[in-house]
């Protein structure tokens, strides 16, 4: 009888460690393993226009492509309800020595294509 609270508070704690992993998987803003607090800026002229700069890229540059495009997708859906970018320069499919980058944050810029 005294063993089940010891039993209880394991199954407990082995309940939260295997969450934490599971929380980190889901969430939205983590790519390949790295969190990346990416923003997106619109073009006031032209608002399919837009720039995803993602912060720190050094740490996971396979995650930071993929936060930025995550920025991007999640942006054109909201305006047009679809998920399709052009690209501008290079996207986040481009080859390492095409991405642009600005000290260590990746830069993209992409053009929402709308209803077409």
């Amino acid at each position: 009888m005294r063993s089940l609270p010891l039993l209880l508070a394991g199954l407990m704690l082995a309940a939260c460690a295997d969450n934490k992993v599971t929380n980190l998987v889901q969430r939205p803003d983590a790519f390949d393993g790295v969190r990346f607090r990416s923003s997106l800026t619109v073009d006031k002229e032209d608002r399919q226009r837009f720039v995803v700069q993602v912060p720190k890229a050094s740490r996971s540059l396979d995650g930071a492509r993929e936060a930025g495009r995550h920025r991007g997708v999640e942006y054109c859906i909201g305006l047009y309800g679809n998920s399709k970018i052009t690209w501008v320069n290079a996207g986040p499919d481009a080859d390492a020595a095409d991405l642009r980058f600005e000290q260590d944050s990746l830069v993209f810029e992409g053009r929402c294509k709308g209803w077409q």
